[in-house]
């Protein structure tokens, strides 16, 4: 809730939103050069906090209230216009000087004011004499009125929030604070339940258990090794698959992978120490070396199954070599599926490439399917790997997968993914 709290206060920045004022003005007002937003202090100072194109250099500057335009226009409540800057009297010699210097012609001074209250002016700027017209005066001056609302509304809002944070005590602060931010800032609200989900999944041990599933050997039918699949509380709510998404997107795919790969590993002792344990990693996780680490500490024989729901990194293959180099096997998970491409492929040299589900179903009634196995086998025979075909349900699937020359297949025909017993209090 703490960081909910922090991001909603950071989320109402002053200064942040004065920039954006001063950027989007310029925007929206093509024949103007240049946009200023100045705030009228406690001491009749008009004090410019944002700045934007021609006049970005008087970010700081400050003007007195009396005997200029803005000054002016907060005591006319109007715009004040000078489509001749350099020459025109009524401008103090102070501003003139200023617009020889930046090669400022054309001003207009929109009053800022929110329920009577001064809050200060904004300033447009042209290089050129004459360049705005009246109409343009009227959407500036409609604009200024909507900008004195937003930062009127702005200042009131920070006030409150400001008060809400500083009290600690206050009862159903958290609920409060849950309130503002599904109405306010909803996705800032919803990554907040989802970093709070992510930190208890990883802070509770027992939340982060392993189920395993045996790979078979066609021929034989005898187990060769188990794939470690992560399993989550169902309180959750999500699959396991969709939480490695959210981490993903929140910035912490690591910590959660690598998390899951230590439980996993602790787990697989539980297995026959004459299988390989399969895991599952993301290129980038793979590629760390804290991860390697946890793998090259191992004696039993691993296979590092490279997901592919983000792209492979040119480099991967390189970074893999310590892993490789030790023994570990590295298998493309899901080839024909997603970026496990044949030119990742050749690029990556696996030892094992495991062949997808949307393959595999129903490949006993669809002669495409059997011809793209039949490529993958052709390839895998190339590169001196092994196949594995995935989600295997039927026996007539595991014949024609056999037929095919796959020599290894995993799916519920073989045996569902189970935790075993000695690994589900941990």
């Amino acid at each position: 809730m703490q960081s909910l709290i922090a991001a909603m206060n950071a989320s109402l920045d002053p200064a942040a939103l004065m920039r954006r004022i001063a950027e989007q003005m310029c925007l929206l007002t093509p024949k103007a050069g240049g946009a200023a937003v100045s705030i009228l202090t406690s001491e009749n100072e008009f004090v410019v906090v944002s700045a934007h194109g021609l006049v970005e250099s008087l970010l700081g500057l400050s003007l007195p209230r009396e005997g200029t335009m803005q000054g002016r226009a907060i005591a006319t409540g109007q715009p004040q216009v000078s489509m001749d800057a350099l020459n025109d009297s009524s401008i103090t010699e102070e501003v003139r000087e200023i617009g020889a210097r930046l090669g400022i012609k054309s001003l207009v001074v929109i009053p800022l004011l929110h329920r009577a209250e001064v809050i200060g002016a904004l300033s447009l700027t042209a290089s050129e004499a004459f360049e705005f017209n009246d109409r343009d005066v009227a959407a500036m001056a409609a604009s200024g009125r909507f900008i004195s609302a937003l930062i009127g509304a702005h200042t009131e809002m920070s006030s409150l929030l400001d008060g809400f944070l500083n009290d600690p005590n206050m009862s159903g602060r958290d609920a409060t604070a849950r309130f503002i931010g599904s109405v306010l800032w909803p996705e800032l609200t919803e990554n907040d339940e989802l970093h709070q989900s992510l930190d208890d999944l990883m802070g509770t041990p027992s939340n982060l258990r392993t189920a395993f599933q045996p790979i078979v050997d066609l021929d034989t039918g005898a187990a060769v090794g188990f794939e470690a699949l992560s399993r989550f509380p169902e309180h959750y709510g999500l699959a396991p698959r969709k939480w490695f998404d959210i981490a993903l997107r929140l910035g912490r795919s690591l910590s959660l992978e690598v998390a899951a790969l230590e439980r996993a590993l602790a787990s697989a002792a539980a297995m026959p120490h004459g299988c390989f344990i399969a895991v599952n990693l993301s290129p980038l996780t793979a590629m760390d070396p804290a991860a390697q680490e946890i793998l090259l500490k191992q004696a039993r024989p691993l296979v590092v199954e490279i997901t592919e729901h983000e792209p492979f990194p040119d480099n991967l293959a390189d970074a893999l070599k310590p892993l490789r180099d030790s023994g570990i096997r590295l298998a493309i998970d899901d080839a024909g599926a997603g970026f496990a491409s044949f030119t990742q492929m050749l690029r990556v040299r696996p030892d094992i490439i495991k062949i997808d589900g949307t393959l595999t179903a129903g490949i006993d009634d669809d002669p495409i399917k059997r011809a793209l196995v039949s490529a993958v086998v052709r390839l895998a025979e190339e590169l001196d790997a092994v196949t594995v075909a995935e989600a295997v349900e039927e026996p007539r699937q595991a014949h024609v997968l056999q037929q095919l020359g796959v020599r290894l297949s995993q799916g519920y025909l073989f045996g569902r993914p189970e935790v075993p017993s000695t690994s589900s209090g941990r």
